[in-house]
């Protein structure tokens, strides 16, 4: 426990004791400061990662773009390994919880974000 001063007062004939951190200790405030910096470097990552995650929920679902339907691919191949694709565009996405024959559709709110959380 860090060292305490105390100052009093009275209340309704009763002494009151309110404790305060000497603040002339230098143990106190190396404390404080190293405490400080690990609550400013939390902060900092938590918006950074809000950051990339805002990121991928605007980043829209692209069938011309090689990685996201790599990630759509593999998608498949995680839940339906023993049921190979027929193609692209099939009834097969239903079966997995799709909305209809095109998954791209299913993104639509929730961009890449909706993939990679499926993922």
């Amino acid at each position: 426990m860090l060292p305490a001063e105390t100052a009093g007062h009275e209340q309704n004939g009763n002494e009151e004791k309110v404790e305060f951190a000497d603040r002339s200790s230098p143990l106190s405030d190396s404390r404080l400061s190293i405490s400080l910096q690990a609550s400013l470097l939390q902060i900092v990552g938590y918006r950074g990662l809000v950051a990339e995650v805002e990121k991928l929920r605007r980043e829209p679902y692209d069938s011309e773009n090689l990685d996201h339907e790599d990630m759509l691919m593999r998608l498949w191949k995680e839940l339906r390994p023993d049921c190979p694709l027929t193609g692209r565009i099939s009834k097969q996405w239903c079966e997995i919880g799709f909305q209809g024959c095109d998954p791209k559709t299913d993104f639509r709110g929730m961009g890449l974000l909706g993939l990679h959380n499926l993922l």
